[in-house]
């Protein structure tokens, strides 16, 4: 059981600075847009909230197909 979980963490651990970067560095552009304006902060959030859809959508798309794939792939069809 200890050899399947520090194998699960071997996998998910380099994910995680993946999946902080874009709340990461929206909250550094809200820093730095924030200083120009309630105006240009406003635009940021309708952009960011844009990104944020689309992001989950492509999201939703990579998960999907990449469950699909290593079935795929565990059953020996990897032509398919």
């Amino acid at each position: 059981m200890r050899a399947l979980g520090r194998r699960l963490w071997s996998i998910a651990l380099p994910v995680l600075p993946v999946l902080a970067a874009e709340p990461l560095y929206l909250l550094i552009d809200g820093i730095v847009v924030g200083r120009l304006g309630p105006e240009d902060l406003a635009a940021l959030g309708v952009g960011a909230l844009v990104l944020l859809v689309l992001g989950t959508q492509m999201n939703f798309l990579s998960y999907g197909t990449t469950a699909r794939a290593a079935r795929l792939h565990g059953a020996g069809r990897r032509a398919d």
